[in-house]
């Protein structure tokens, strides 16, 4: 047993994670929360404690992560814009003795740096990314991987609800409940990554008891596909023709989604009123990346956990359509 710390334990993909490790029974752990509501107090239990903190005292989080083996980080770039909390958990953890560290990524890999100006809200990955290998430059001080699924697939299955029991759906550029979607002029043929968020889970307990040495640039590849093949896919389980609107790239580039329906994406850490501007620049940074490759990731922990087998697009939607 080995003792695991969840940092921003309350967000979305932190609660399916610890979820997880509960039923798993294998470790001991504790969650770090900025407040523990009600709601939040009712997860303690026999394998899970948890504590309180604003991540700001590097003292306070010393003594938190004392005798802990594996940190886990779960930080809102929203809420953490130059990575200065992620990086005093960091030090916190170098000088309590953590031995391994999971920073928060949960997105696009080594495909971000490229991508990075259409995401600038996530520019406290990168930040953090140099910090670390700036930290290990001469030896190993802390031993990290950057788990990075690309996009989640669970969000193909909008609105209709996954295995994923906290993670919050939205509707991304295709709807498979309304056969309906949109892409830019001339990229219908690019790739993106997808993974099921049930296959992240699985592969975070994994490496938690992994015995080799973690790989830096951790990607973790459910399947990676084209628009067009999502497209098709889409159309062969509806069983119906979808209604494509093809985007002028000028509009996209603009952050100008010329759309005749997009559902609102809401999250927690979004107040309502940016709501309807952020999902346009949302979903229009989302199909510029995949435009530059960007979210194609290297599937490095697929080939370091060989018996496990990811979930492919097609089994996730056969499964919820």
């Amino acid at each position: 047993m080995v003792k695991v710390v969840i940092a921003g334990a309350t967000s979305q993909l932190a609660r399916e994670v610890l979820q997880g490790l509960m039923r798993s029974g294998k470790h001991e752990l504790l969650g770090l929360c900025r407040e523990i509501t009600e709601e939040v107090a009712v997860w303690s239990g026999s394998v899970l404690s948890l504590s309180a903190t604003t991540y700001e005292d590097k003292q306070e989080l010393v003594r938190l992560l004392k005798s802990a083996d594996v940190l886990l980080c779960f930080f809102s770039p929203m809420h953490d814009a130059e990575g200065k909390n992620q990086i005093r958990l960091i030090d916190a953890a170098v000088e309590a003795g953590v031995k391994r560290y999971v920073p928060s990524e949960w997105f696009a890999g080594a495909g971000l740096a490229t991508a990075i100006a259409d995401f600038p809200y996530m520019a406290s990955k990168l930040a953090v990314r140099k910090y670390l290998e700036d930290l290990n430059r001469d030896k190993k001080v802390i031993e990290y991987t950057l788990l990075s699924p690309g996009m989640f697939m669970d969000y193909l299955a909008y609105p209709r609800s996954t295995d994923a029991t906290h993670t919050r759906s939205f509707e991304t550029f295709i709807n498979m409940q309304e056969a309906r979607g949109f892409y830019m002029e001339g990229h219908e043929h690019d790739s993106f990554t997808l993974t099921a968020i049930t296959d992240i889970v699985n592969v975070v307990l994994r490496a938690i008891d992994y015995e080799g040495e973690w790989p830096v640039n951790g990607g973790v590849a459910g399947e990676t596909v084209t628009i067009r093949q999502l497209i098709e896919l889409g159309e062969k389980l509806r069983g119906k023709s979808f209604a494509i609107e093809v985007l002028d790239p000028k509009d996209v580039e603009a952050g100008d989604l010329k759309v005749t329906k997009l559902d609102r994406i809401t999250h927690p850490s979004i107040p309502p009123e940016q709501l309807e501007y952020f999902t346009k620049a949302a979903l229009a940074a989302t199909l510029r990346a995949i435009a530059t490759g960007g979210m194609v990731v290297d599937g490095e922990w697929n080939r370091l956990l060989p018996d496990y087998k990811f979930m492919t697009v097609e089994e996730l939607l056969r499964k919820h359509f």
